[in-house]
């Protein structure tokens, strides 16, 4: 036995901490120590199970052993890890969105999908905030679940929904992002949703009565900005007929009474 194989043995016999044994064993693995990296990885699991990066190790330990069977075995379990921790990318969206970081939540999504194709909800919320022409088409996951199978029928269905209607998708975070969008009202009819399933929630029911206040402020607004633009068009109108009528009387040879 090699004297840096016996160092790195008594290294990974003191009980070392998970990020030592990884860089133990990768230099075993580094310098040719298959059989001690094989052993090693099996101790090390042993304390830390859920360590990915060792039971990876282990794997390549394997697959360069011809251990194929536990190679994939073990490949397998690291990446069911990872896809566990894929959440974390959906969780970091709705940390972008609720700061109005609209465009790295987009990018949190998208790898979020790559991994969770079936989630039709997060697909939703990100074609929500896509354009039109940058919307993905389905994944195939999602439309055996019957979800459209191209981006433009997507856009063209949530583009123009049936008069009345809402999303299917009923959250705070989809009405958050289409009130971003200047939708008032599409926000409100999510929020009635998110209530009429959750009557408990006083967050959405406080926010729903915010923003029904926001759309009525706006419509007031607006019929005052349309009640002035109507008396610019009937002063206006007004000034053109006397202009009109000086025009007249100031023609040469126009003789009164």
């Amino acid at each position: 036995m090699e004297p840096s194989e016996n160092l790195y043995n008594e290294l990974l016999s003191g009980n070392p901490s998970q990020g030592t044994c990884f860089q133990v064993l990768s230099r075993m693995k580094k310098e040719g120590m298959l059989e001690g990296v094989l052993d090693g990885c099996t101790r090390a699991l042993e304390i830390y199970p859920d360590d990915i990066k060792i039971r990876r190790l282990l794997a390549e330990a394997c697959f360069e052993a011809g251990r194929i069977p536990q190679a994939e075995s073990e490949i397998k379990t690291v990446i069911a890890r990872i896809n566990e921790l894929m959440t974390c990318y959906r969780f970091q969206a709705d940390l972008f969105i609720s700061q109005g970081r609209n465009a790295e939540a987009v990018e949190a999504l998208k790898f979020y999908l790559i991994h969770r194709p079936d989630d039709k909800e997060s697909y939703d919320l990100l074609e929500s905030m896509l354009p039109r022409e940058e919307i993905p088409a389905v994944p195939v996951q999602a439309a055996e679940a019957q979800i459209p199978v191209s981006g433009e029928e997507v856009a063209e269905s949530k583009a123009q929904p049936p008069e009345g209607e809402s999303p299917d998708i009923a959250t705070a975070t989809h009405a958050e992002v289409y009130f971003q969008q200047g939708m008032t009202e599409e926000a409100i009819e999510i929020y009635k949703k998110v209530i009429e399933k959750n009557p408990d929630d006083s967050a959405s029911r406080q926010r729903l009565d915010e923003l029904k206040v926001i759309l009525e402020q706006a419509r007031l607004a607006e019929e005052k900005e349309k009640d002035q633009l109507m008396r610019k068009k009937k002063m206006l109108s007004i000034l053109e007929s006397w202009l009109d009528g000086i025009r007249e009387k100031s023609k040469p040879g126009l003789s009164v009474g």
